[in-house]
């Protein structure tokens, strides 16, 4: 199809680019049991327009996972020793850190989840030091609780609706000047499959510019794990996403991930609710 890219999963890539860890038997996929450490804390807003976006609450920091996805960079490990400003922005995580005079875009989450672009500073990102930071440049990080059930057993077969969608801004300096997602689509099969389908639209240089995604993960050997989709033809080069399933509120599920528009990456979030 014209203009359609596909999104694919990456979360069990060989170790040092992602690094998945099981997510452990038992529990509620739908609503699972979590130490409430930071969750009823509420953020202020951001003191400058180094910072954009904004969270509704900070992050609960028990058992968390993040993902940082840069041009030639897609880690996901454990998100030990987090640090997150009263502003909402996360700041270090497992190898990942910002310093200096800093920004952080298009900020979004809450006590399950948060995302957001670092865009200036100097970062640590991956195993790389001193990277100074630009738009062109950007680290984009997803923050999550992994799911430790399979949605399979509470949400096979329900309609759910996709009001809460996000996205950074792909790594690029002009090209892209914002990005937006809409059309999302959330299926879970009785077997605990998660499908998503969604559009991004661009805003760039030469007009707008959209791509329609689509991914899959599967439940098996109690974590969520990935099923590498494309499009019939579809190049190598398009297969360059990933779709990670994280727990939310009861009857909610969280999907999120790293896209690309022209080798450019970003990341997405998508919260669906249970409507019928």
């Amino acid at each position: 199809m014209k203009n359609q890219m596909t999104l694919i999963a990456l979360l069990c890539l060989p170790l040092v680019l992602v690094a998945c860890g099981g997510g452990g038997g038992g529990g509620d996929a739908a609503a699972p049991v979590v130490p409430t450490s930071s969750s009823g804390t509420t953020t202020v807003s951001p003191a400058s327009n180094d910072f954009t976006g904004s969270v509704t609450k900070l992050l609960d920091t028990n058992d968390l996972r993040g993902g940082m996805f840069s041009k030639g960079l897609s880690l996901v490990a454990n998100a030990s020793d987090l640090v997150q400003t009263v502003n909402g922005a996360v700041t270090k995580f497992s190898v990942n850190s910002l310093a200096g005079s800093y920004g952080v875009q298009e900020m979004h989450g809450d006590q399950w989840y948060a995302v957001g672009r670092w865009n200036k500073g100097t970062a640590t990102v991956g195993f790389t030091k001193n990277i100074t930071l630009a738009d062109a440049n950007a680290a984009h990080y997803l923050i999550y609780h992994p799911a430790t059930s399979s949605y399979g057993t509470t949400l096979a077969g329900a309609k759910l609706s996709c009001a809460d969608m996000h996205t950074t801004k792909p790594s690029t300096d002009s090209t892209i000047t914002s990005a937006t997602i809409s059309n999302a689509t959330l299926a879970v099969k009785a077997d605990g499959t998660v499908d998503a389908v969604f559009t991004i639209t661009a805003d760039s240089s030469s007009g707008k510019v959209a791509r329609q995604f689509a991914g899959s993960a599967v439940w098996a050997n109690s974590a969520y794990t990935a099923v590498n989709l494309g499009l019939d033809g579809g190049s190598a080069d398009t297969k360059n996403g990933s779709l990670i399933v994280g727990a939310h509120a009861a009857n909610q599920i969280m999907v999120g991930g790293t896209y690309s528009l022209g080798g450019h990456p970003a990341v997405y979030s998508l919260v669906c609710k249970v409507t019928s």
